[in-house]
């Protein structure tokens, strides 16, 4: 039977978590910027585009992204 080492584990979790929190997955990021040319709203294009600076900062910083930016 194979060992597997706790610690291991819990920076897997650890990293899936932070990775979940902080990086959008791109197929999701260019659906947002195709949001942005189809939307009709002013404000409704000046909101997706906060979400994608939202997400960038998230990114860069790998702090979570704000869920209800």
């Amino acid at each position: 039977m194979k060992v597997v080492n706790f610690q291991d584990i819990v920076e897997r979790v650890a990293e899936a978590c932070i990775q979940a929190n902080c990086i959008l997955p791109s197929d999701v990021r260019e659906a947002i910027r195709e949001a942005v040319d189809r939307e009709e709203s002013p404000l409704g294009k000046e909101i997706l585009k906060k979400i994608i600076e939202n997400q960038n900062i998230a990114e860069k910083e790998m702090i979570p992204a704000c869920q209800d930016t």
